[in-house]
């Protein structure tokens, strides 16, 4: 009798995976291999192995660490990565969330991106009729993360628990820097400021417009890593002239309770003048 049973193998081309694994190969992984964790120190299997099998399997659309027990018997798996064992899904899992406690900051793999990014001759570029740029799009996207107990998961402005990764793409062909993973309650433009400076931004032009520029200003204010300039576009007057409509324009999201007990929208914007100077 012959038996069919689902399972989660699926029938893919291998050939990309040679192209992953020579990118990966090319980031200078050997240096994580320094690392020691605190609890489990790398054996057989390296700190810089764990991470290229990471890299592979999300190159292959799969997120989950029980994924790992696929390509345990997989020679493919194991050539185009240059490794020599495959990690168990247990031991995936114990390892990496030991190495993400030393990356917190993402002081380890940002070097190994750069060192990636290097290798690429043209970004692609904005022409407009006075310069070139080089553009650099940084949001915040929500990633869903239902019925679960996740670390870090938390409620997002979906209304979800999920988490709020920062995306960050360069040029226009695409390129992707870091992504820090966090917690969904984290989704404000503070959190992209915040970004940038750590990677040596000295300055940073924030433009927004209409109820956008509520959100901007806070942002601007609270901000002390390095000099931001703002550039208002149609913003609102005043909270409390919102606050005279009988139809507020704007989502209560954008609408502090108890603002006008410390300031309005005019006292705030003058104060980023003077932050400004």
């Amino acid at each position: 009798m012959i038996k069919i049973r689902q399972g989660n193998e699926k029938i893919n081309s291998n050939g990309g995976n040679i192209l992953i694994g020579k990118l990966i190969s090319d980031i200078g992984l050997e240096k994580m291999n320094l690392q020691n964790t605190k609890r489990i120190k790398h054996g057989e299997i390296s700190h810089g192995d764990l991470v290229k099998m990471a890299v592979m399997l999300l190159a292959n659309g799969r997120t989950d660490f029980a994924d790992i027990d696929l390509y345990r018997d997989d020679p493919l798996f194991k050539e185009v990565l240059d490794i020599r064992k495959v990690a168990s899904a247990a031991t995936f899992r114990q390892r990496l969330n030991d190495l993400a406690a030393c990356n917190a900051d993402q002081t380890l793999l940002n070097p190994m991106i750069v060192n990636l990014l290097r290798k690429v001759k043209d970004f692609g570029r904005i022409h407009t009729e006075t310069a070139q740029y080089v553009p650099l799009d940084v949001d915040v996207s929500v990633m869903l993360q239902p019925n679960c107990n996740k670390e870090n998961v938390s409620l997002t402005y979906h209304n979800a628990p999920g988490y709020a990764p920062i995306f960050a793409y360069l040029g226009t062909f695409g390129y992707m820097l870091g992504i820090p993973c966090a917690a969904g309650r984290i989704h404000d433009i503070l959190c992209a400021m915040k970004l940038l400076a750590s990677h040596g931004v000295k300055e940073i032009g924030l433009v927004a417009n209409g109820q956008g520029v509520i959100p901007a200003a806070l942002a601007a204010l609270y901000f002390r890593d390095c000099k931001v300039t703002t550039q208002w576009i149609d913003p609102p007057q005043s909270f409390e002239s919102l606050m005279e409509m009988d139809i507020v324009p704007l989502p209560h999201s954008s609408l502090i309770t108890g603002i006008l007990k410390y300031l309005d929208l005019p006292e705030l914007f003058e104060k980023l003048k003077g932050k400004a100077s």
